[in-house]
């Protein structure tokens, strides 16, 4: 796989862990009609009580969904600021970062998270793929590692292990990871397409390396 689509699919990867697959049209715009009552319903608790932290988390998600992630930021950021110790908004607001592509700032987020709940498999595997995006593999590797520890059946982790290992150039434990990650398709959200895809470009990229 050249650079460039290595690129892409840690793209695609920052959707996978952070976010829900996209609905198809008709239940995108049922999906919108949703969160825009939502962001009303929570905009009038904000005005009601304006200390209320989850208020603005739970906009902060209403705005996440629809990928106003600008808004969603503003949100998560006022959730921090009065509750210092909301680990969710955190991984949230390190989640928008990775979605607009300020990996470092997700990385912060992120590690706040691990300091607040140190056994959440979750904020490694997504400040992993944080530190994959930005090319650092080896600590991409290491949380992930540590995902795969807190949760033996993290496919996500084992996903972005392989990307990582194949950027490294190591071929034979990019195609481990990517068959382990298959072999718990199930907590993938498109059941392991995108995983079957990288495996094959892995596979046709040793072939016309033998040729």
């Amino acid at each position: 796989m050249n650079l460039n689509l290595l690129k892409l699919a840690l793209a695609a990867v920052v959707m996978v862990c952070f976010c829900a697959p996209k609905p198809k049209a008709r239940e995108a715009d049922k999906a919108k009609r949703i969160s825009d009552s939502l962001i009303a319903e929570y905009t009038r608790a904000i005005e009601s009580n304006p200390n209320e932290a989850q208020s603005y988390f739970r906009r902060g998600n209403a705005y996440y969904s629809q990928g106003e992630y600008t808004k969603a930021i503003a949100d998560y950021s006022r959730a921090i600021e009065l509750d210092s110790n909301y680990a969710q908004a955190y991984n949230n607001r390190g989640g928008a970062y990775a979605n607009q592509g300020e990996h470092t700032k997700a990385i912060a987020d992120l590690t706040k998270v691990i300091e607040l709940k140190p056994n959440e498999g979750e904020a490694y595997t997504n400040r992993g793929l944080a530190y994959a995006n930005k090319g650092e593999y080896d600590p991409a590797i290491a949380d992930l590692k540590r995902a795969i520890e807190l949760d033996s059946n993290d496919a996500k982790a084992m996903a972005i292990m392989g990307l990582c290992y194949q950027k490294k150039g190591e071929q034979q434990k990019a195609r481990d990871w990517y068959q382990k990650a298959l072999q718990n398709r199930d907590r993938l959200p498109d059941k392991g397409l995108m995983v079957e895809g990288w495996l094959r470009s892995l596979e046709a990229e040793g072939q016309g390396a033998g040729k």
